[in-house]
């Protein structure tokens, strides 16, 4: 049975004595990791920083989702603020996480394990059914819990996650792409010969994953969710990020010639690692808002 969007949001967020203890543990790093601005802000535009992300809807605007501790490219210690943090929250059942240009602390049993199994549940299929891709999934990576059969890591070698298949092709989006159209040829062909595929869907991490050195959505991942779109293949995005992302995504799909049914039926977004997802109904209303202002920019 699925949970409502609004009890799954309330019992997802970081209670008010989390919060406190998370600001408390950033801030006596501080003197150690002076790249570290540990002062709290509320708008993404502001980055870099310490970034409170609350899901964007009127619904919960005061409830903090994850915290997002963005790092300056380059800087030293992450390693060692990775371990401050996780030595300092180890009691308060948060999850402490690397996310490349961030340090992600969320609601400890909430991650992408979490998020991986609600959709497998919400599909009706085994998670081992699904195609998971990743680029971190080594022990402090926030796609660790993306493993196990059908699991494939993208990003670099890692010899402390064997158990994920990258099979030494490309890397990034170049090597999901690769990777996940030979997964779609074989769900196509089984469908056609009137067979179950043994992969019923994808899920893809979103930076590292569908995008190629902290560039945008890659132009062959495009293709690859427009293919998967066409071929009705379910597929979800699970990211770290905030909600911001989704509506740009969304754009670029449907500017690229997504259809709005298409994506309402077949694709899922997951966003804070897994603590809140977008239910067709809100991509529902994104889609028809941008609907609405493309009408009114042409005058019609």
């Amino acid at each position: 049975m699925r949970v409502d969007a609004q009890d799954r949001a309330h019992r997802h967020a970081l209670s008010p004595d989390q919060c406190d203890a998370v600001v408390g543990a950033v801030q006596s790093a501080a003197p150690t990791y002076r790249w570290l601005d540990a002062t709290i802000i509320h708008d993404e535009s502001k980055r870099p920083g310490l970034l409170r992300e609350a899901f964007g809807s009127s619904r919960h605007p005061e409830r903090v989702f994850q915290y997002s501790f963005l790092i300056p490219p380059g800087a030293e210690g992450k390693t060692g603020l990775l371990a401050h943090l996780q030595g300092k929250l180890a009691a308060l059942g948060v999850n402490v996480c690397d996310a490349g240009g961030a340090v992600l602390i969320g609601e400890g049993n909430v991650d992408k394990r979490h998020a991986l199994h609600e959709y497998a549940a919400h599909l009706g299929v085994p998670a081992a059914a699904i195609a998971k891709f990743g680029d971190k999934a080594g022990p402090d990576g926030n796609d660790k819990h993306l493993v196990g059969p059908n699991a494939y890591n993208v990003g670099k070698d890692d010899p402390a996650c064997p158990h994920v298949d990258n099979r030494g092709r490309g890397r990034f989006a170049a090597g999901t792409v690769e990777i996940a159209n030979g997964i779609v040829d074989g769900i196509v062909a089984a469908k056609a010969a009137g067979r179950v595929p043994s992969t019923r869907a994808l899920m893809f991490d979103f930076d590292g994953t569908l995008t190629m050195h902290g560039e945008g959505l890659h132009a062959d991942a495009m293709a690859l969710l427009l293919r998967l779109l066409d071929h009705g293949i379910d597929f979800a995005i699970c990211t770290g990020r905030g909600p911001a992302i989704f509506p740009m995504l969304i754009e670029q799909m449907a500017d690229a010639g997504a259809s709005e049914a298409a994506m309402c039926r077949t694709m899922t977004l997951f966003m804070f690692n897994g603590a809140r997802w977008v239910e067709s109904q809100e991509l529902a209303e994104i889609l028809g808002k941008r609907r609405k202002q493309l009408e009114a920019s042409s005058g019609r």
